[in-house]
């Protein structure tokens, strides 16, 4: 139990003691016989005994509201705390412990020993320790100086962000107190104070802190050893401040010793520490040198939100994709791999996802997104080499200007078809992009994109990219330019949230051209033509030969049940003499190419839709329409027309500045020859039109799907 050992000793003590214990006279005490008075005092917060106290015992006359007569000699407490009167006479006395600097519970305590109760030996007290403070402040040129370490030789704290400090817990005497700074910027005065703790809390114990300084020089270059004249280098939060001159050199004055951060600037240039040294963490002692800077070319592009196929016009220090792109939504196809598609959420330190120039990368953007990047710039004045793997691979346009296309793909170019496909953000579709003009489509790759490029053979494959302002650069093909007589038709899917407005069809006088059908998007609606082999072309473009001609389409992806519409959005490359239509083979339905405006279905993400593409000539002559002049009598308008054919008409009466009045019929089936409409001069509303000039529109269409369309101008008057 607590106590028991310091108990023991006591026991021990007052046995050793009772033997010497004779009848000897005690002063102002009559002759008889003694008793022990003993206890021990112990410490409040450690419950140690105390040793050093001095205890008193006064006799009361007789009970303890009694006058005290006579002290017994006093008794001081030993290192276990124990004090003793071994001879006290019987009586009541009154103890009371003193020591300096402490208090105590009871402050006193009356014990009665006699024949009666005999010994009184658990007259306990517990010290309390008076404790004190000390504190002041640490101050540089007026300012707090925070994080000094002061001591007083048996306690440490530090100065906080007033420059403050509070010793405290500091009992009574004499203590040296000290300023000490871990990083040596500091030097202090006085360097120490002699404080002495007499009973009451000390405060002033201020120091003055004066910064030792320094300077901080190096060379700026840029990656290839280039010295780099005009950047400016600071100390973050401080004064100083140097601009590097014609050689690269800077020099800082004035740094104060310690860790400080350098912030380094050049316009068009990221500046970082050589060697990978961390500018934000220089550790100053003394004067520096060598603390080298090298400035890299930077470069930055603002993406819309959305989808990209993109990659960096530099060779990038920083090569994570999640940190260069800020979004883990960042994808690469590796085509030699069983699952080809590689993703930044599922694996964003895979190695294949390391941005580097010539690769290509699709990558979402949760909003808009600037992408800076800094590196080293990709030579101009020699060709660029990336190695490609069989089947399709995304590469990207490695310099920070537009690259014509026959320079990332020469003409000739063994193993490398030569087409490609970039990714329109705004459309959400891929792109043909190729050397030839003819095609409508872009010939030339913008800085930041990307492209999609197919590689045959075995093995890889290495593609020589000629800069774009190579001299040596060779001339563009000749199929650069239009070949007269050919045609083609885009084929267009679309549905929310996406569209493939890759595909082409058509007849090509330098002879056939065909393009494989890219990799479509996750979700993205695809459609492509059934080539040799059950092959998915995204072109198939044909040499002059017989007709009809027939392309079957297919249309797959997309989330099951959505909306899709299939168009052929532009025909005026197809000749007029030709006749277009399309056929919905699960429907079993033709349309008229030039009549119609789009199909429209529910797509089946397991299954694609087929459909039948065929132009021929026509069986008939183009369909005509001529108008008479308009004649009004009384209350009605009367105008007529001529059809080469039969046909279905439309016609309505607008005013002159183009808005519909009223719509005089709508698909209205009309035979060949002269035929007759008729106004009544009343709007849609029903109401009588005011006096003045009208346009009455007509539009015809034929079964052979010709459109045609004929205007004639209408003056009423009453």
């Amino acid at each position: 139990m607590a106590g028991t050992p310091r108990r023991l000793a006591l026991a021990v003590a007052l046995a050793l003691c009772a033997l010497s214990v004779t009848t000897a006279l005690v002063p102002g005490v009559a002759q008889g016989q003694t008793f022990l008075i003993a206890g021990v005092i112990r410490d409040s917060v450690t419950d140690a005994g105390v040793p050093g106290v001095t205890v008193t015992a006064g006799r009361h006359e007789g009970g303890a509201s009694t006058p005290i007569v006579e002290f017994l000699p006093p008794a001081t407490s030993v290192g276990t705390g124990v004090f003793q009167f071994p001879d006290a006479p019987a009586g009541t006395y009154t103890l009371t412990p003193t020591r300096t600097g402490y208090t105590f519970t009871p402050v006193s305590q009356v014990v009665t020993v006699n024949t009666g109760v005999g010994d009184k030996t658990d007259a306990d007290f517990t010290a309390t320790e008076q404790l004190y403070s000390i504190s002041g402040t640490v101050t540089s040129a007026g300012g707090p100086v925070p994080d000094i370490t002061v001591s007083d030789g048996y306690r440490t704290v530090q100065t906080d962000s007033t420059g403050t400090y509070t010793i405290s817990s500091v009992p009574l005497g004499t203590f040296i107190v000290t300023p000490t700074d871990a990083q040596e910027r500091f030097s202090f005065t006085p360097s120490y104070r002699r404080v002495t703790v007499a009973g009451e809390n000390i405060t002033g114990a201020n120091f003055i802190a004066a910064a030792h300084t320094f300077t901080v020089s190096g060379i700026i270059s840029d990656p290839e050893g280039n010295r780099m004249q005009g950047a400016r280098v600071s100390v973050v939060g401080g004064q100083s401040v140097a601009v590097s001159s014609a050689a690269g050199v800077y020099t800082l004055g004035n740094v104060p010793a310690g860790t400080v951060a350098l912030e380094a600037t050049l316009a068009g240039f990221t500046l970082v520490g050589a060697g990978g040294r961390d500018l934000s963490a220089i550790s100053v002692t003394g004067n520096l040198s060598n603390i080298d800077i090298v400035a890299y070319p930077t470069y930055s592009k603002l993406f819309a939100a959305g989808v990209h196929l993109l990659g960096v016009p530099v060779e990038p220090v920083i090569t994570d994709p999640v940190a260069t792109f800020g979004t883990a939504q960042v994808a690469r196809y590796i085509s030699a791999d069983a699952d080809p598609w590689v993703l930044g959420t599922a694996d964003p330190t895979n190695a294949d996802l390391l941005v580097a120039p010539g690769a290509g990368f699709f990558v979402s953007f949760p909003t808009d997104r600037e992408v800076v990047v800094y590196g080293t710039d990709v030579p101009l004045s020699t060709p660029f080499s990336m190695t490609l793997l069989p089947g399709w691979n995304l590469v990207a346009n490695p310099f920070p200007s537009s690259l014509p296309f026959f320079h990332l793909v020469p003409a000739g170019t063994a193993h490398v078809r030569p087409y490609g496909f970039t990714y329109n953000p705004t459309t959400r579709s891929y792109e043909l992009v190729s050397a030839d003009a003819a095609f409508g489509t872009p010939t030339a790759l913008s800085a930041w994109e990307g492209t999609w490029l197919y590689v045959t053979g075995t093995g890889g494959q290495t593609l020589t990219v000629s800069p774009p302002t190579a001299a040596t650069a060779a001339a563009p093909p000749a199929t650069a330019k239009k070949a007269a007589g050919g045609w083609m038709l885009p084929v267009t899917a679309r549905m929310a949230g996406g569209a493939d407005c890759s595909t082409l069809v058509g007849v090509r006088e330098a002879g056939a051209f065909s393009a494989l059908n890219p990799p479509p998007l996750s979700g993205g609606v695809d459609v492509y033509v059934s080539g040799p082999g059950g092959t998915r072309l995204a072109a198939d473009l044909r040499g002059p030969g017989a007709l009809p001609a027939i392309w079957d389409l297919w249309v797959a992806g997309g989330t099951n049940g959505a909306p899709v519409e299939l168009s052929l959005p532009d025909l005026t490359r197809v000749p007029p003499e030709l006749q277009v239509t399309l056929t919905d083979v699960a429907a079993g339905r033709t349309y008229q190419a030039r009549t119609m405006s789009a199909v429209r279905f529910r797509s089946a993400t397991d299954t694609p839709r087929q459909f039948r593409l065929t132009v021929s000539s026509r069986t008939a002559a183009p369909l005509t329409l001529r108008t008479t002049a308009a004649m009004q009598r009384g209350g009605t308008v009367s105008v007529s027309y001529v059809l080469s054919a039969a046909a279905d008409v439309s016609a309505v009466v607008r005013n002159t500045a183009g808005r519909p009045v009223r719509q005089l019929c709508v698909q209205r089936s009309a035979e060949a020859g002269v035929n007759t409409l008729q106004w009544n001069l009343t709007s849609d509303a029903g109401a009588m039109v005011p006096n003045g000039r009208y346009l009455l529109e007509l539009e015809a269409s034929s079964a052979g799907g010709d459109r045609v369309r004929a205007l004639t101008t209408v003056s009423v008057a009453r």
